[in-house]
């Protein structure tokens, strides 16, 4: 019933990134939203597969109502989410597939090949048949997933890919250590794809301590940076004219589907077997042009983006979000 406090987990892969504590944020919001005297209860797994599997299990164990996850490692976590579905508390996955999910929520960021396609579009636009530096990261499915799509895009948008690196620390140190090797072997080069915010905030670094002039939208001259999740500092740095544009994952938005679909079955009595298999996030893609409406993911207003109930009682297998931003 509506009026029963209940614990939803959240396994976090890496806290350490705002995005990925929005997803924690966006759940919140969905409880204030709904009105419900539910609690989020939020793990950190430091980007362990190990720790997230323990983290799963501890959820659990304390009698959590559903956990939200994203997969580090689909080999490692499975076993853990049947222990979860099997013993009543349903998982909803986050960008991530598993036959125990009762749940998908899928970032197009994330989970398509359509934000990829849109990078290499505006860079083949900016830069027509440019030469491209590389940038992706830790062997996740989903980095995995639109890495490859990016490769693909950028062949099929004509652009030459001088040498693609994966960061596998995931992070602005990593971004940057990876560049100081790109500056030293690629002098000249037309544009850097990265696969998220802080990793190109790091390349973006190194770019400025190597005199490197980046190319704003407007701009006619200068190396296209284009990157992805959306997070206040890759804003400030498209407003500073050191990013060319960054596609948001709107995991405020992920995290508050998850947390609508688990009232879908506790509140609207919907069966585990009849939740959505799959609810569509869009991205929403920041550039000079359209900074000013920015807020940040932990500051943002989140809309519900799924409808208030499942008509009927029950859903159809695919939702997609009622709402882009």
């Amino acid at each position: 019933s509506s009026d029963e406090a209940r614990t939803i987990g959240y396994s976090n892969p890496v806290a350490s990134e705002e995005g990925l504590r929005s997803v924690g944020y966006g759940m919140e919001q969905a409880i204030a939203a709904l009105g419900l005297p539910w609690t989020v209860d939020e793990l950190d797994a430091g980007l362990s597969a190990d720790k997230q599997v323990a983290d799963v299990d501890t959820f659990v164990s304390q009698g959590a109502a559903g956990v939200v996850t994203w997969t580090l490692d689909p080999g490692a976590a499975d076993a853990a989410y049947e222990r979860s579905s099997t013993g009543g508390v349903p998982v909803v996955g986050v960008n991530s597939d598993s036959q125990f999910f009762a749940s998908q929520v899928m970032a197009f960021t994330d989970t398509t090949c359509n934000v990829a396609d849109e990078q290499a579009a505006l860079i083949a636009e900016l830069a027509p048949g440019g030469d491209v530096l590389s940038i992706g990261g830790p062997p996740v499915p989903s980095i995995t997933l639109t890495t490859e799509c990016w490769l693909a895009a950028a062949e099929a948008q004509g652009l030459n890919v001088l040498e693609h690196q994966d960061n596998l620390m995931g992070n602005e140190a990593g971004g940057q250590e990876i560049m100081q090797a790109y500056l030293l072997q690629y002098p000249e080069f037309d544009a850097l794809w990265s696969f998220s915010d802080s990793t190109t905030l790091g390349a973006i670094a190194e770019m400025n301590a190597g005199g490197v002039e980046i190319r704003g939208l407007d701009e006619d001259a200068g190396v296209v940076v284009v990157s992805r999740n959306g997070v206040q500092a890759a804003v400030d740095a498209i407003a500073a004219g050191e990013m060319t544009a960054t596609w948001d994952n709107n995991q405020p938005l992920v995290g508050a589907a998850a947390l609508q679909v688990l009232k879908y079955h506790y509140v609207d009595g919907v069966a585990l077997a009849d939740l959505p298999t799959r609810v569509n996030i869009p991205s929403k893609r920041w550039d000079s042009d359209t900074i000013g409406d920015y807020a940040g993911p932990l500051e943002r207003n989140v809309p519900l983006p799924l409808p208030e109930s499942c008509p009927d009682g029950g859903c159809p297998e695919t939702i997609d979000s009622t709402v882009t931003g």
